[in-house]
């Protein structure tokens, strides 16, 4: 790895969702002298859900021993790929992949592989968002790029792991929140205490961030400004 400025992008829980904003947003931001990661979190899940496993072949479906050898080899030769080889831990992964301990555990060990003087930006989307603000607080972090950041659930009460550590954070930190944000709105300026490196620019955006060419162009230049 010859470029030490590393932008690492870090999904949400369901990243169906999303795939809008990698084509539409992320492509436009591989031109920028940067080199590209994805959260190993992301990579493993976008394996495991890849139609390759649709394609199984019959006999094995209708053995349960071979599938669940051709399973068990092909899920232990994803995570070693990662460097997150470990039964304890695709154990955990296997029950919920979404699980925020497990994500800030492939994230640190992705972080631990770069360069030492690498500068690392993160693109937080959703509930990577709160991956990337809580790593910051553990691995030097140069800044941080939050879209939609999940202050609230709307059908739960009060998650304080979602929140209170951004009284904490010192890293320079953008994020860009929906007016139309169910997990939080322009509510959130008096409801949230935010440490003062937090920069909040709200768009007209509900939590999916569906996007108009005006919004997507403004976007793209808001994260191309930050970056440069």
């Amino acid at each position: 790895m010859t470029n030490k400025q590393i932008i690492l992008l870090i999904g949400r829980e369901n990243l169906e969702k999303d795939s809008h904003l990698y084509t539409d947003v992320f492509a436009h931001l591989r031109n920028l002298p940067f080199t590209f990661f994805h959260d190993p979190s992301d990579v493993i899940r976008q394996t495991l859900q890849h139609p390759f496993f649709n394609y199984i072949p019959k006999f094995i479906h209708q053995a349960n021993w071979l599938r669940t050898i051709a399973r068990t080899t092909i899920i232990a030769f994803i995570f070693f790929k990662q460097g997150l080889f470990s039964f304890n831990y695709i154990k955990a992964f296997r029950t919920n992949p979404n699980d925020i301990n497990l994500r800030m555990i492939a994230l640190i060990s992705q972080l631990k592989k770069f360069p030492p003087d690498s500068k690392i930006t993160l693109i937080g989307r959703s509930a990577g968002a709160i991956l990337a603000t809580k790593v910051s607080l553990e691995f030097p972090i140069q800044q941080i790029i939050c879209l939609g950041y999940p202050f609230k659930h709307p059908e739960l009460s009060e998650e304080t792991y979602r929140f209170e550590h951004l009284a904490h954070v010192n890293t320079p930190t953008l994020i860009v929140q929906g007016e139309r944000d169910a997990y939080g709105g322009r509510e959130i300026l008096e409801k949230y205490p935010m440490n003062k490196s937090i920069q909040i620019i709200f768009e007209d955006l509900d939590h999916d961030f569906i996007l108009t060419e005006e919004t997507r162009l403004r976007l793209i230049n808001q994260i191309k400004q930050r970056l440069i």
